[in-house]
């Protein structure tokens, strides 16, 4: 800005900048590509990291079947003019329950959601919607899995579908609807393959209801004080409660703070190269400023100047990373993205212009940062003191003891006295060696193998899907078990029981059942309950085993404070001959099988299996094979058994599937890792040189006053050696103290991470940084030598 009673001096300033910048165009294409390359890398990382965490959320929220970030059930008429009028609701959608489907175990019914529940909170979870929703009062939708588990398995807009259900009297109703349209979503995953048919609003305004649920979600950005609020301004009933949906609460903290300090490294490395280079640059064009501000240029001229540079570089440097970053975003980001969520996520526009906004701020804010001293410092001289400008401090040093050459303690003497070149050498190349590190761990912890070897327990596993327990024969695990290549067979077997139900002790279960499902129980009687109280029970895990006693029952951990150990109550088989049980201790969720009905899974002592009576099915046979021998055994189990109704997984695909996946992601991961490491490489062969340059006069000097040229390439070796003890120590400290820090967070990305410390990475740093601190002085000063 230029005042009234000032000289316009704009023109001169640009004209004299445009001319600097021509001059150096080998100097700002380094600080442009440093820029570009800072802008790039940004822009992938936020794009990737709010792409991640939102897909994180939407796959925690198609478990749960619906967006809605609260419910109510049941409400009152008072409830919900009040809903229709607050401020601190939004998106209200509503469920209406009419009854259950004959012979599916209680987890299938039928039940209305109107237009604002589909569009607002169910639609934007599913996937592949093909038909319309039900307007006619005979028109029904459902999902896929839903529809194969009543027998559909190819389903076709207009098809008749019979249902039998049970309404709130327990009368049973049949009727014919036509399927008006059908999609795929993942909420029998979390419901333990509970759900509903759609009907329409006709049918819904034809049929008593049994109970009712509203969907909404909060206005402002407090949540958890909106929901507060909202409970206060509802008044509450008995049997009434508000409470957060799981998936907003801390979604994606774990994920945020790896972003964050990919983020930080970026960020700091670009500044370090900058400003190094920045200043070094500045240094050596002290005396034309100073020529400058001679003839007159004032302090804020000789700004403009600087700025005006600066700005130029910045705006090719952004905007070509930027750009570069926006179109890698959409090319690359989706292939890497789907990896851990299984070809499932859409990339937003709006994410990805977000995360390129944000980086072109960032790398803006870096370069004015890494600037803004060495400016001002060029700035603030006064002609005199340009002249004899030595970028270098006098002041003392601490003399290392016992050192008897002299040629070592005047390294020691020249690394102390250009305090600041060294400091930021040490913490840039500490920086790259780090963060080299810290990408060769988070490769070296996420292994396709790993993932195969936590979730899938044997080479080969069988599962029964149908629900009935008739799928897999007895004859069918005869022939299995007479097959070649076969090391070991461990079958799960399991019947259905049924709990007695008691208020007292279930009360509490039953509301987190509620939560967890968003099916809504309020209505139901006593004798609803009772009937439809029921699950599997397994036999106890070998580990867990460590008594036999009778009456013993484990259930899951995550029941550990609603029911603790000791609580008694009934068990049932066919709905005969109670037998008493007591909770003895818990299995970790991770080893918890498949649930059936209302009430918690089951794991019985063997004692307690036998005592109780019944007829177990099989579940699950899991197969151990022989060395090599997985293809053939699989061949010939898909040989014995039925098509449909099973689902064999083997270990080997599925390793086989991700190592594919990940490869290029693995060479991505690489390539960060290297461009990081190669950044603070470059920055220390750029400021070397430009020191060795500032340094040239005193070379000449140290010759004439009799120092042989062989005593000058040993000091600049004892530098380097200095400068690889330094940062050597740094970087084995900040490995040995921060890998178990970072792993918890890869942990929280990838559960099934194994930690290995990457020993040979450290090695090789620690070597490579020996090499380049030890030879590039020498390098360098060989090629200044006239």
């Amino acid at each position: 800005m230029t005042w009234p009673f000032e000289n316009d001096t704009s023109a001169a300033v640009k004209a004299f900048a445009v001319r600097s910048l021509k001059v150096s165009r080998k100097k700002n294409s380094l600080i442009v590509a440093a820029v570009l390359i800072i802008t790039f890398l940004l822009t992938l990382v936020l794009s990737a990291g709010n792409i991640f965490v939102s897909a994180q959320r939407t796959e925690s929220l198609r478990l749960i079947g619906t967006t809605a970030e609260t419910t109510l059930s049941n409400p009152t008429e008072g409830q919900k003019e009040l809903l229709r009028s607050s401020t601190l609701a939004k998106h209200v959608g509503m469920e209406l329950y009419f009854g259950t489907i004959k012979d599916t175990g209680s987890r299938i019914g039928i039940s209305y959601i109107d237009v604002a529940e589909w569009e607002w909170h169910r639609f934007p979870l599913v996937r592949n919607f093909v038909g319309q929703f039900p307007k006619k009062e005979n028109e029904i939708m459902a999902a896929l899995w839903l529809l194969e588990d009543i027998g559909i398995k190819e389903p076709e807009l207009g098809m008749v579908v019979s249902v039998t259900y049970f309404d709130r009297d327990n009368a049973v109703h049949s009727q014919e609807f036509i399927l008006s349209g059908y999609f795929e979503d993942n909420s029998y995953i979390r419901s333990g393959g509970r759900g509903n048919l759609y009907v329409s609003p006709a049918f819904a305004m034809s049929v008593d209801k049994m109970s009712e649920t509203l969907y909404m979600d909060l206005t402002g950005s407090n949540k958890e004080n909106a929901l507060q609020q909202l409970a206060a301004e509802l008044r509450l009933q008995s049997g009434q409660s508000l409470t957060l949906s799981p998936a907003y609460e801390s979604a994606g903290k774990v994920s945020w703070i790896t972003i964050g300090f990919l983020v930080v490294i970026i960020v700091l490395s670009g500044y370090l190269f900058i400003y190094s280079f920045f200043y070094f640059s500045v240094s050596k064009d002290v005396q034309m400023y100073g020529e400058l501000i001679t003839i007159g240029a004032t302090k804020k001229q000789i700004k403009r100047i600087m700025y005006y540079q600066i700005r130029r570089l910045l705006i090719r440097g952004t905007l070509i990373g930027g750009t570069a970053g926006f179109i890698g975003a959409y090319a690359i980001l989706p292939y890497f993205i789907n990896i851990f969520f299984d070809g499932q996520i859409n990339i937003g526009f709006v994410s990805v212009i977000v995360g390129t906004v944000v980086s072109i701020a960032l790398s803006s804010l870096v370069v004015y940062i890494s600037c803004n001293k060495p400016v001002k410092m060029l700035a603030s001289m006064q002609p005199i003191n340009t002249i004899r400008y030595e970028n270098y401090s006098n002041i003392k040093y601490t003399k290392i003891p016992g050192i008897k050459s002299y040629v070592l303690d005047m390294a020691w003497r020249n690394l102390c006295r250009r305090r600041k070149n060294a400091i930021m050498l040490i913490v840039s190349f500490t920086l790259g060696c780090t963060a080299f590190l810290a990408i060769s761990l988070f490769y070296e912890s996420i292994d396709p193998k790993q993932y195969v070897d936590r979730y899938y327990q044997y080479d080969i596993e069988v599962t029964d899907e149908s629900g009935e327990g008739t799928t897999i024969t007895k004859n069918m695990l005869t022939q299995i078990n007479g097959l070649s290549g076969i090391e070991k067979i461990d079958v799960i077997e399991r019947q259905r029981i049924f709990i007695e139900y008691d208020e007292d002790i279930f009360q509490e279960y039953l509301m987190d059942f509620q939560r967890k499902t968003s099916l809504d129980i309020s209505s139901y009687d006593r004798k609803t309950l009772s009937e439809q109280f029921w699950n599997y029970v397994y036999s106890l895990p070998e580990k867990y085993a460590e008594d036999d006693e009778p009456g013993a029952a484990y259930l899951s951990e995550e029941y550990a404070e609603i029911l603790p150990i000791g609580t008694v109550f009934s068990i049932k088989v066919s709905q005969v001959a109670a037998y008493t049980v007591h909770v003895a201790g818990y299995i970790d969720v991770e080893d918890s099988l498949p649930a059936g009905g209302m009430a918690p899974v089951l794991y019985l002592s063997d004692a307690t299996k036998n005592s109780i009576g019944g007829e177990d099915s099989i579940f699950q046979i899991g197969i151990m094979c022989a060395a090599g021998q997985d293809n053939e055994v699989l061949t010939e189990i898909e040989s014995i058994l039925p098509t449909g109704g099973v689902k064999i997984e083997s270990k080997a695909a599925w390793e086989e599937k991700l190592s594919s996946n990940m490869s290029i992601f693995y060479i991505a991961l690489g390539g960060l890792s290297i461009f990081l490491l190669f950044n603070s490489i470059l920055n220390f062969i750029n400021t070397m040189y430009s020191s060795l340059q500032e340094r040239s006069a005193e070379f000449k000097t140290l010759s004439n006053v009799g120092m042989t040229e062989r005593q000058i390439k040993a000091m600049l070796r004892h530098e380097g050696t200095i400068y690889t003890m330094i940062i050597a120590s740094l970087v084995t400290l900040i490995a040995c103290v921060g890998a178990k820090l970072l792993f918890g967070g890869i942990s929280g990305i990838a559960p099934y991470a194994e930690f290995h410390f990457p020993i040979m990475q450290l090695l090789g740093i620690v070597g490579l940084v020996g090499i380049i601190c030890m030879g590039v002085p020498g390098v360098m000063y060989k090629k200044m030598k006239p």
